[in-house]
């Protein structure tokens, strides 16, 4: 009964407290159809859809870098086998030296002290010696006679064994080519002897000066005057010719001059 009760009362409450709602609704102007319309315009605004933002792209995260592969370090060479060292050459054998029966020894002569000068004189006695001299002489200078006089001499000491150098040209060439040979200098004129290599004066009259002229002493023409043997076939038409010992002028002519003998050579 009491539960009955309690119920009633409830259900009166709500009666009159919706009542009372329903009248102040009612007692507002216009609320009706303003209440409509909004609620219309609510639900035309709900009506529409709702426009989605689209969603911002996450950023793709850069890679990371993928690191290079650490260089596998290059192997090392293998050690060249060591070379074996080569046996050492065996000696050759010596030879057996064969002994020879002991032979009687042949007596050496000794070399016989020759006179270059006698030697070179005697040879140029023979006229026909003396023009194959000068035809070997003359096709060595070129097929002339002029500044030929050294060539001439050491020809004719080729012709009896001395090996002058066919360039030698030159009087102090020559002078020092002879020394080299065993010649001796002399300057005393009166000792002269056949094939004594002469040397003149230079060409002012300086006996220690180069020489203008050499030639061969074949002998004592007349005091003073001597057989020579020499290129000046331009002067004189031949090889073999006499000369002064002291200065003298050929015809006379003081542009001609032939020079003193300053020394000569001998061995």
């Amino acid at each position: 009964m009491a539960r009955a009760k309690w119920f009633r009362w409830l259900t009166l409450f709500f009666a009159l407290q919706s009542a009372v709602l329903f009248a102040s609704c009612a007692a507002l102007p216009g609320s009706t159809s303003e209440n409509m319309q909004q609620g219309q315009n609510h639900a035309a605004i709900s009506a529409l859809p709702t426009v989605t933002p689209e969603p911002t792209t996450a950023a793709v995260p850069t890679p990371a870098r993928t690191p290079s592969p650490t260089r596998k370090p290059s192997p090392l060479p293998e050690p060249s086998p060591t070379r074996k060292p080569t046996s050492a050459l065996e000696p050759a054998p010596t030879a057996t030296p064969t002994v020879q029966p002991p032979t009687e020894k042949q007596a050496v002569s000794p070399a016989p002290d020759v006179n270059t000068g006698a030697q070179l004189a005697a040879y140029l006695a023979e006229p026909e010696n003396g023009q194959k001299v000068g035809d070997r002489a003359y096709r060595l200078n070129g097929n002339s006679w002029h500044n030929a006089c050294v060539i001439v001499a050491s020809e004719a000491l080729r012709q009896v064994g001395y090996a002058i150098p066919t360039a030698t040209n030159y009087t102090p060439v020559l002078t020092r080519q002879l020394i080299e040979r065993g010649f001796t200098r002399h300057t005393d004129m009166t000792g002269l002897q056949p094939g004594d290599i002469c040397f003149t004066t230079d060409a002012k009259g300086r006996a220690d000066g180069i020489p203008t002229h050499t030639f061969i002493f074949l002998g004592w023409a007349a005091e003073g005057e001597m057989h020579i043997f020499d290129n000046q076939m331009y002067d004189y038409g031949c090889l073999y010719h006499t000369r002064f010992v002291d200065l003298a002028f050929f015809q006379n002519d003081p542009a001609q001059p032939k020079e003193a003998t300053a020394y000569y050579l001998r061995r």
